[in-house]
């Protein structure tokens, strides 16, 4: 279960990690506050992408050699980016870590659903989404930390030096989990897989909305760093702990999920969610417009996102997988397509509109909480019939 934990916060490394380090990197790299923003899109960019690579290849030759490839790939462009000397190359390394960190959660959920079934993976999809919302908390701190104290590639050292570990715990304990390779899963029928994925209400209705409030979540963190520290003036350790503690709502959220999981089930749980985080959207926007900003106000509306988030994602993950036992590593990643890519979108967007103030962000967390919400309620009434 570990290793399952460890493949699931990869991402964290390259994302939450490096949050308080990108306003002085990009000061040593004489590049602009909008560019930092786009060293964490081009990774979720890259890291979805490959959701649909990893996915059918996982279901066709197994688990075990993705994720051990991944591993050396993610150590590998740490330690180049550990290196670099211009925001070019930085970029370039970026693009190959999220090559490697897809691995993580694509093999994570698809281990669980092998391991686990119908029944166990809502309630272990919740202990592990706690789990990644606890190294939410831990690492932006420890980032801070790191470049309070030394600099700002010791964060790249330290993502190396996580991932190489990793790779030589899997490399010793970890066994094939994949029940069956599927024969049929080659690449020429990515697509076919897909397109099947995609026009079926049991995955589209579950999935997206949580697809969409984690879009919304990556907004606040590719934001958050600029707004706190450059808008608000905290400094880079306090950083760090101001945003580990909006992710509390989401790693408490997501206990409660796993405990209630198999009373409730997933679809009342991303019901609620669904309404709890268009609430904070919506109350983020308007106290942005109403007063000036403050980190009291900002955080009501972003603490309310994140609860919602640590409600839907879960289940809605367990919920859009487990009806495909054959296309487990498929749906997966599907899943993390949509939900990096949306959030690698929504990134750039935050960055080009970024004028110095919180308003833009918070537009887009209402904006993408209020269509997830919506996708969900209108079109709930298509998973009657199907069990879930």
């Amino acid at each position: 279960m570990m290793l399952i934990v460890a493949l699931v916060v990869l991402p964290l490394l390259a994302i939450d990690l490096m949050l308080a380090a990108l306003p002085p990197m990009m000061r040593d790299l004489h590049s602009s506050p909008g560019m930092g923003q786009v060293t964490l899109s081009v990774f979720a960019a890259s890291f979805a992408l490959m959701h649909l690579v990893y996915g059918p290849l996982a279901d066709r030759f197994g688990r075990r050699p993705f994720a051990l490839a991944g591993l050396a790939l993610f150590c590998a462009a740490s330690v180049v980016s550990a290196l670099a000397d211009s925001i070019e190359l930085v970029l370039a390394m970026r693009v190959v870590q999220g090559v490697g960190a897809a691995t993580g959660p694509v093999l994570a959920r698809a281990v669980v659903r092998d391991l686990y079934g119908l029944e166990g993976s809502g309630r272990l999809m919740g202990f592990l989404m706690a789990c990644f919302g606890i190294g939410a908390i831990v690492f932006p701190i420890v980032g801070g930390l790191l470049v309070e104290h030394i600099d700002w590639r010791a964060v790249f050292w330290f993502a190396a030096s996580f991932a190489a570990a990793t790779f030589a715990i899997a490399w010793l304990y970890f066994t094939e989990s994949a029940p069956a390779k599927d024969a049929d899963a080659r690449f020429g029928r990515f697509f076919a897989g897909y397109l099947a994925l995609l026009t079926d209400a049991r995955f589209v209705v579950t999935a997206l909305p949580g697809c969409f409030t984690a879009a919304a979540m990556f907004t606040w963190i590719s934001g958050s760093s600029f707004v706190v520290q450059n808008v608000l003036g905290y400094s880079p350790t306090a950083y760090g702990l101001i945003y580990g503690a909006t992710v509390l709502g989401f790693v408490a959220t997501s206990l409660l999920t796993a405990r209630l999981a198999p009373r409730m089930g997933s679809i009342r749980m991303i019901a609620a969610g669904t309404v709890v985080a268009t609430t904070g959207g919506v109350v983020g926007v308007l106290l942005s417009l109403g007063f000036p900003l403050s980190l009291a106000l900002l955080l009501i509306g972003i603490f309310l996102m994140t609860f919602g988030h640590g409600l839907i994602s879960p289940q809605s993950m367990a919920a859009s997988i487990v009806p495909f036992p054959r296309m487990a590593a498929t749906a997966s990643a599907l899943y993390g397509m949509i939900q990096y890519g949306t959030g690698a979108v929504l990134g750039i967007l935050n960055g080009i509109l970024f004028d110095g103030t919180a308003l833009p962000m918070l537009g887009i967390i209402a904006g993408i909480t209020f269509v997830a919400a919506m996708i969900f309620w209108v079109y709930r009434s298509r998973l009657r019939g199907t069990g879930l």
